[in-house]
């Protein structure tokens, strides 16, 4: 029990109050040892600074107090008080030490007066209750043609189960799903017509409990057929959807696959089950006499870059214009590098320091230079479906770059009105191996979109050699 109020004195014209356990100047009891909180200094009178930054800072009032406590002044700045605490005494003023220890006697004898009253309450309002309980007891059995042989009560008092015994007469308290709130106490003549009274109850639970699942059953049906309604008209919306986007997608016999596809795949999805979608965008950029056909994918747990080669198994030869920077040496964009906004200057150039390296030329890669060179009819179509492709990426947990990844050559096959359908291998051996995915466009490509990715920047940033780089940056390798 705590004492709710303070009891206030004065000595020596100071005040002091009495919290129940200690006294207290300004709220603030008597400390012992001063040591942790007075500022340390060298021999010389210089503080030290390391250990006094580590030090507990107390205010004036803390001070004046252990001041007080010690019948020490109590005036004067926070240096003057603590000097004045280092060379005084450091005990409490005897007079307050009997002031403290009387007060704190007293209020444990309080408490304990207290307690013991708050027993003897208790123990009057026990025996009421059982009084009265036995009393109403009797007055339910009293042995006329008419008394019940056992009795349900479902609000009861709490003195009933010792009235009974007091009584000895039998009772079993039981809880029933019928009344979750609280039990309830069958009181019979014999124990025979308690049971008897249990059985009967547990039979009706039995019809309860029945009648409810029943009620719940009816319930989830209606939740499962509109679950099922729901999910039929969003299929049917998203089949409309796609149907549109593979008409805009079909252009005078030509199929237009650039565009963002909702991939599904059961290995990725039991992996990447806290994201919503798996996500492949299909960009294709020309220039000139040359264009590249590229992805950007987010397949949850790995996310990065397919890059798709040449189907027809020919190497294009770059133009002069095309050739690709050795590494080390800085290089200048491609025109597919220039960005609707640019102005068509080469930009800012950046070397391998930046981690920026031209495609191909990374030691690490089988390709030759200009596998990802295509011709302007080199176009996904019905006549030519199957793609391969190559991908680069990070994992999604610490962001670290998948090597090796580009060394295994995939594919993917369009198919459908406009190639909108799409069905593919993924390898990725650090997790899932390879599985099998099937994508459907869900939206056209964006040219505007497409011309600002600098794509072999951001395949170069992915190889084997900034791998190592990230890696001996990040765990100091």
């Amino acid at each position: 029990m705590v004492m709710s109020s303070e009891v206030k004195i004065t000595f020596n014209r100071l005040n002091y109050t009495h919290d129940g356990e200690y006294l207290c100047r300004n709220g603030y009891p008597y400390e012992a040892d001063l040591i942790e909180y007075l500022p340390a200094f060298y021999k010389n009178g210089n503080p030290k600074r390391g250990p006094n930054r580590a030090r507990q800072k107390k205010s004036q009032g803390f001070w004046a107090a252990q001041c007080a406590f010690r019948g020490l002044p109590v005036n004067g700045t926070i240096t003057e008080i603590q000097s004045r605490l280092r060379n005084g005494p450091q005990v409490m003023v005897p007079e307050l030490v009997k002031i403290e220890n009387k007060l704190t006697a007293e209020v444990k004898e309080k408490r304990r007066l207290a307690k013991e009253e708050k027993q003897r309450k208790a123990e009057i309002a026990r025996q009421k209750e059982e009084s009265e309980a036995t009393r109403d007891l009797i007055r339910r059995f009293h042995k006329s043609e008419n008394s019940p042989k056992a009795i349900l009560l479902k609000a009861w008092r709490s003195g009933m189960p010792a009235a009974a015994r007091e009584l000895a007469i039998p009772y079993e308290i039981i809880r029933t799903s019928m009344d979750l709130s609280s039990d309830w106490i069958i009181i019979g003549i014999t124990q025979s017509h308690v049971d008897t009274q249990v059985s009967r109850i547990r039979e009706e639970e039995k019809i309860f409990n029945a009648a409810q699942a029943k009620i719940w059953a009816e319930r989830e049906a209606v939740e499962d057929a509109r679950r099922v309604e729901e999910e039929r008209v969003r299929l049917e919306a998203f089949a409309k959807e796609t149907a549109a986007i593979a008409k805009q997608s079909e252009k005078d016999g030509m199929w237009d696959v650039a565009g963002e596809y909702l991939a599904t795949c059961a290995k990725l999805d039991d992996f990447s089950s806290r994201y919503d979608k798996l996500i492949l965008t299909v960009y294709r950029i020309d220039a000139g006499s040359k264009s590249q056909m590229f992805g950007k994918f987010d397949f949850g747990v790995v996310n990065g870059w397919f890059r798709f080669e040449n189907p027809t198994g020919k190497t294009r030869t770059p133009s002069t214009a095309e050739k690709i920077a050795k590494i080390g040496k800085k290089r200048k964009r491609d025109s597919w590098d220039v960005g609707e906004n640019d102005d068509g200057d080469d930009g800012e150039e950046k070397d391998d320091e930046e981690g920026l390296y031209h495609y191909g030329t990374d030691g690490d890669a089988d390709e030759p230079n200009g596998v990802y060179l295509l011709n302007a009819e080199n176009r996904p179509s019905s006549k030519q479906p199957i793609w391969q492709y190559r991908w680069r990426g990070r994992n999604s947990g610490e962001g670290e770059i998948q090597t090796d990844a580009d060394k295994v050559l995939e594919s993917v096959t369009f198919s459908g009105r406009g190639g909108a359908e799409m069905t593919g291998t993924f390898r990725w051996d650090y997790i899932i191996g390879e599985c099998k995915f099937t994508a459907v466009k869900v939206k056209m490509g964006n040219p505007k979109e497409a011309s600002k990715i600098e794509i072999d920047l951001e395949w170069e940033r992915l190889t084997e050699r900034a791998h190592d780089r990230e890696g001996s940056r990040r765990w100091g390798r």
